[in-house]
């Protein structure tokens, strides 16, 4: 039994070995190993299998999914969901107000208590003894606790349906099984997106698959893949390069082009994850919810956070915004209000006090907006108010990129006293051709360009139906063949929300 056990994970390390370069624990969509091995098995054994078995069968996959590079903390997130399980039953079952108000209590401490323990216990802890240390107040000794892949995404859902349950607007479900798939489903599993229980309790039960929402699956994957491989990851090397200097070495129009390289590289990493996900959700015949809009296209912040990441804006509004009064108890509270949820959605994103920081800067953006900036902004021309968007977003990647509080504040002061380098300084010299290539590309691919092109197209019926759709696929296949190259050349480079 021992040698079968070692032979399995001889046979695990050295699949490891061939497909992924740098392996980082975790099987990433845009690894090779995912893209011809693990997807095309799990599509071939999902369409093989009957219609009552494809739920367990998919499932079983997530959970190898997870427990590929997270096997150890898997068993964190199974009692996540069996307290979520026991949590919705009981809520369900009970008919009086007050019990049910407490087991919906229990239930949240529960989840709150397991995302609190691993992600911030260490941040506590640590600001504690800065503070006891000052005063000289014993101090407490404490290692950094792993943080379970996905738990800030898979806690927020766990917690979403027990809410739902609880008001109602979402029925219980019964069979453990399909509740866990709705929580450990591969493609958002990890780093979204926060599909809500009630927008899929349907499909979960009933769905239909189909040769059309397929195919848009394939180009939603291929597309997700591209903005990974050949902008996010072709902007990350840059972007690495650029930071791994000392701050005084940049120049502060090398700093100020970092913060943008930085938040095109946040925007195709991410909106190309949850592209990924949106595509193999469709290949199973799941619909999920859009989660990105071409945030970097609009006019002002409350439209930018409309359309970034969507499902967590729209998490914090349902169940923290409205529930604390949303714009029903004055001007002020609702500003607060307001402020409040940013500032725990930037605590959402870790436990450092940059993204505290972050949250709260984006919410005093979103706070004056909302008393009287946009009056102002909507006298000026609109190319400008984008570049205000952009100018506020990059701006957060301060805070966002930065790995402490002193750093932010090097930076800062970098950006703000004006400091040229030498155009042959090092760092210039490593920003090849290719780099400026793939940054005006991701640039124009900011905006919603294709969208114009095609409705232009059928505006016009400048392509017969038919042919445009053989161009299409032409240019998906071209895009695919480019992305795989790019892997088989290019180092591993995880998706950033993973540490969320």
């Amino acid at each position: 039994m021992e040698n079968s056990v070692s032979d399995v994970k001889n046979i695990k390390s050295i699949i490891k070995d061939l497909f992924c370069t740098d392996y980082n624990h975790t099987m990433v969509f845009s690894s090779p190993i995912f893209v011809f091995a693990f997807l095309p098995l799990v599509l071939i054994v999902y369409y093989l299998s009957a219609r009552p078995f494809r739920n367990v069968i998919l499932l079983v996959f997530s959970l190898l999914f997870y427990a590929w590079g997270e096997s150890e903390r898997l068993a964190v997130m199974l009692l996540s969901i069996s307290l979520n399980y026991v949590a919705a039953i009981l809520i369900d079952k009970i008919t009086g107000q007050t019990s049910r108000k407490a087991w919906l209590v229990m239930g949240m401490i529960a989840n709150l208590g397991m995302l609190i323990y691993y992600k911030y216990t260490f941040f506590a802890i640590s600001n504690y003894n800065v503070i006891a240390q000052s005063i000289g107040w014993h101090t407490w000794a404490i290692e950094r606790i792993v943080l379970p892949l996905g738990i800030s995404f898979f806690t927020f859902q766990g917690m979403s349906y027990v809410i739902d349950v609880y008001r109602r607007s979402t029925p219980v479900q019964t069979n453990p099984l399909n509740l866990a798939l709705y929580i450990t489903f591969f493609p958002q599993l990890i780093a979204g997106p926060i599909v809500r229980y009630h927008d899929i309790s349907l499909q979960i039960n009933v769905r239909s698959e189909n040769l059309s929402l397929f195919t848009s699956g394939i180009k939603r994957f291929i597309t997700g893949l591209a903005k990974k491989v050949l902008i996010a990851d072709a902007l990350a090397q840059a972007d690495d390069i650029i930071f791994s200097y000392p701050i005084d070495n940049l120049g502060t129009g090398m700093a100020w082009l970092a913060l943008a390289i930085a938040a095109m590289r946040i925007y195709f990493d991410f909106s190309g994850y949850s592209d990924m996900a949106i595509g193999m959700g469709r290949m199973f015949g799941f619909r999920f919810l859009e989660n990105f809009n071409f945030p970097l296209s609009v006019t002002n912040m409350r439209s930018f956070w409309n359309h970034w990441h969507i499902s967590l804006s729209n998490w914090f509004r349902d169940y923290v915004y409205i529930p604390l009064g949303g714009n029903r108890k004055g001007p002020f509270k609702t500003q607060f209000n307001l402020w409040l949820i940013f500032f725990l959605s930037g605590l959402w994103h870790g436990s450092e006090w940059t993204f505290v920081i972050f949250g709260a800067y984006h919410g005093i953006f979103m706070v004056a907006e909302r008393i009287g900036l946009d009056k102002w902004l909507n006298k000026i021309p609109v190319f400008i108010q984008n570049i205000y968007v952009w100018l506020i977003f990059s701006f957060s990647m301060v805070f966002f990129r930065s790995p402490d509080l002193p750093f932010s504040i090097a930076y800062m002061q970098q950006l703000f006293t004006w400091h040229s380098i030498n155009p042959y300084h090092e760092v210039w010299v490593h920003l090849q051709p290719y780099f400026w290539a793939v940054l005006l590309t991701g640039l124009i691919f900011c905006y919603p360009i294709t969208r114009h092109i095609l409705s232009w197209a059928d505006a016009h019926q400048y392509i017969q139906s038919q042919k445009r759709e053989l161009i299409i696929w032409f240019i998906y296949s071209i895009l695919f063949l480019a992305t795989i190259a790019a892997m088989a050349s290019s180092s591993y480079s995880p998706f950033i929300y993973f540490r969320f």
